[in-house]
């Protein structure tokens, strides 16, 4: 990795115009692992690849006391004020780590276009059933077991189904042939095997 500054490093005197930060990560480290291996079997992205992403910056307020930065305080409670959080995708909360809300990357050998993965609709049906069977349990104390309670129309048109215990669920839906899962903790998958 790089890291390029135009000015000095946490000094308030310098001019500092602006900061760049080059990095490489080998493509191994970003590929999931298959099922019972820990070795992935693809590395590089093919075109017409679709990958989620996003990046997040977060930055504080600041006073310069002397020659150094120092995060800014609420005069009433003497507390820091809350950090700035941009992202690249916004998720709509203050929250960068729901994958199902980032944005698309689309790999391209010269910038043609290319679909977006058409299961990326039933995938994100399942996600809603998330997001409500966890406010349904804490509403209620207990997961719903009826996913058209939850979903309304939706649940019909993947044929959504959910199957519930004491403290877990699980939701399945099907589209194009497939069945897709999703479980209590988020994790999806596809075909009949966890």
């Amino acid at each position: 990795s790089a890291v390029h500054i135009e000015g000095k490093l946490n000094d308030p005197g310098a001019k500092n115009e602006y900061w760049s930060l080059e990095i490489k990560i080998p493509w191994f480290s970003l590929r999931e692992c298959e099922k019972d291996s820990c070795y992935p079997t693809h590395f590089a992205p093919d075109a017409g690849e679709v990958w989620r992403m996003d990046f997040s910056r977060v930055e504080y307020e600041v006073d310069i006391e002397g020659s150094a930065y120092v995060k800014r305080r609420d005069p009433a409670t003497g507390e820091t004020l809350p950090e700035h959080n941009w992202l690249w995708a916004p998720t709509g909360v203050i929250d960068a780590h729901m994958p199902e809300m980032w944005g698309y990357l689309v790999f391209t050998e010269k910038g043609e276009e290319h679909p977006l993965p058409a299961d990326d609709k039933v995938k994100w049906a399942l996600r809603k059933l998330y997001y409500r069977q966890h406010a349904f349990a804490c509403q209620h104390g207990v997961f719903c077991a009826d996913a058209a309670a939850l979903l309304g129309d939706e649940a019909a048109e993947y044929a959504v189904e959910t199957y519930i215990t004491p403290s877990m669920f699980e939701g399945i839906a099907r589209f194009a042939g497939e069945t897709y899962h999703i479980d209590q903790d988020g994790y999806v998958w596809k075909g009949e095997k966890y």
